[in-house]
């Protein structure tokens, strides 16, 4: 491959700020020439498509050589081989695997870091465990069986298409991603006889967005290069049956057109063509069977799974001190640790403090208030009141929830949705909204999604900041049960598609569950 002409002019100032996972921003900053990249490019690529290669944390080992990539040298990679024109598909493929193996939002779940002492310590792997939910029988018969799964490969090999389900937190997303990276690299070393995977969030997709329509889109977004014509390319290679299409969060996309989009979808997983495969995930809450495929569960987990994380992370002495107390007087909060998100906001908590918050919402503020204080001891030339910033982003959060039209939106939407100013104990304080968009960023509540769009971190984080502004309206006097309440008389519930001895589904969820939850 030639390296641009000029490479020094047009690529000398390549610039890199790297939000890391869900949870904490490295900050780091890289600038770089085309030819610097080019030769990481050159090196990478051959090591991935080793046999024996390992990818952990961005240092990647095969055989005798390793190469270690920070994320801000992964971030300045993916612009330089954004603006590269490369014309010959395979190259383009290439181009997109590479990135997507070090990629830092696709980094294994040890590259979740977390401050520590002053530096980053990557969070022990937690690997979870899935049941399949099979339909036997009819009528009064009629019974529900969960069949145990070694490993969500076992899905991919006996179901075409499947919806992975999961309360929040339990890590959906990162079962998506890791399974990205590990058809990357296999797609890397054995070419078309591995599928090739395409990661994409329901969240962005438009409301009159066909399944096709959309996915031809990501794939122009995704693939890196010049498209003579994307749409026809992404067709090829879904007629050709080498694509795993793992769409995420079906509960975070956009309310308008909803029922006719997930239509489509049931309608686009039936006429799959053979060979390719269609992983869709859900909150577990939120989904009633409308996809028409293949139910998997993540279970939640074991006493031995929490016992080994904390051991893992804390150490033998102080891992029994937490789980003690999980099993004694903090008994309410074991089924959150179930979940690997909550746990892991419970193993920040104790660390700090020696003790555990008693409900979920005091474990958000406390993780929210470290991440604040943190990017505080950073001196920022624009730094803003930390409750001030709560107040700003508390708006944010909830005029997203009410807009109902997914996590992701438009930076610009954003800015407007933000107020100049908030009142904090009776002062009022400026808070620009480019100023408080970017120091969101940099404290990792936020992550920008695609060239004008971003998202907050994780969905729990935006109805974190929702529920704070919720129970401040609910404080000020506002009728709110709109909200909340559900369906609950016949005429009022949507048609259900059900067999004559089926039971009735769970009255549909209005999306402020979790939020009015934190609130409480």
């Amino acid at each position: 491959m030639t390296p641009p002409s000029t490479p020094g002019s047009h690529y000398e100032h390549v610039h890199a700020q790297t939000f890391v996972g869900r949870d904490v921003n490295l900050n780091l900053e890289i600038h770089a020439t085309g030819e610097e990249l080019q030769a990481l490019l050159d090196r990478l690529l051959p090591l991935l498509q080793e046999r024996d290669v390992t990818v952990q944390d961005g240092v990647i080992t095969a055989r005798d050589r390793t190469l270690e990539v920070s994320p801000a040298q992964a971030d300045a990679l993916g612009q330089f081989l954004a603006a590269l024109a490369v014309d010959d598909p395979a190259e383009r493929e290439r181009h997109y695997l590479t990135y997507l193996v070090v990629n830092p939002a696709f980094r294994r779940w040890s590259s979740l870091y977390v401050p520590l002492s002053g530096g980053y310590q990557p969070v022990p792997e937690i690997t979870p465990t899935y049941s399949k939910i099979l339909v036997r029988g009819e009528g009064p018969q009629r019974q529900i069986e969960r069949v145990r799964l070694e490993d969500i490969r076992q899905a991919l090999d006996e179901h075409p298409s499947f919806v992975l389900l999961a309360p929040p937190g339990a890590g959906k997303t990162t079962v998506l991603q890791r399974l990205a990276l590990d058809l990357a690299l296999q797609r890397l070393q054995d070419g078309s006889r591995a599928r090739l995977p395409l990661f994409v969030r329901l969240a962005a997709q438009r409301p009159h967005e066909d399944p096709h329509d959309f996915l031809a889109r990501m794939w122009h977004q995704e693939m890196p290069g010049r498209h003579a014509n994307p749409q026809a390319e992404f067709l090829q290679a879904l007629r050709s049956g080498q694509l795993c299409l793992l769409c995420d969060a079906l509960n975070e996309a956009r309310r308008e057109g909803y029922l006719d989009r997930v239509q489509q979808w049931q309608d686009f997983a039936r006429d799959l063509p053979t060979g390719n495969r269609l992983v869709f995930t859900c909150r577990t809450q939120d989904y009633f069977g409308e996809l028409g495929v293949q139910q998997v569960e993540i279970d939640p987990l074991s006493d031995d799974q929490i016992q080994a994380f904390l051991a893992n992370y804390l150490g033998p002495d102080p891992a029994q001190q937490l789980w003690d107390r999980l099993q004694g007087p903090y008994h309410t909060l074991l089924p959150l640790a179930r979940i690997p998100y909550y746990l892991w906001l419970m193993v920040q908590a104790f660390q700090e403090a020696g003790n555990l918050p008693r409900h979920r919402a005091h474990l958000f503020a406390g993780f929210v208030e470290r991440l604040l204080r943190r990017e505080q001891s950073k001196h920022h030339p624009d730094w803003i009141d930390p409750a001030a910033q709560h107040l700003a982003l508390g708006q944010l959060a909830y005029a997203m929830q009410a807009l109902g039209e997914g996590t992701e939106v438009e930076e610009a939407w954003a800015r407007e949705q933000l107020p100049e100013e908030v009142t904090v104990d009776g002062r009022r304080v400026s808070t620009p909204p480019d100023a408080v968009l970017r120091l969101a960023r940099a404290a990792s509540f936020f992550a920008v999604t695609g060239p004008t769009t971003l998202k907050f971190t994780h969905h729990l984080m935006q109805e974190y900041f929702a529920g704070e502004e919720l129970l401040r309206r609910h404080q000020d006097g506002e009728d709110l049960a709109v909200l909340w309440q559900v369906p609950s008389r016949v005429a009022e519930m949507p048609e259900a598609v059900r067999g004559k001895w089926d039971p009735l589904p769970e009255p549909p969820t209005s999306g402020w569950e979790q939020t009015t939850i934190l609130a409480a």
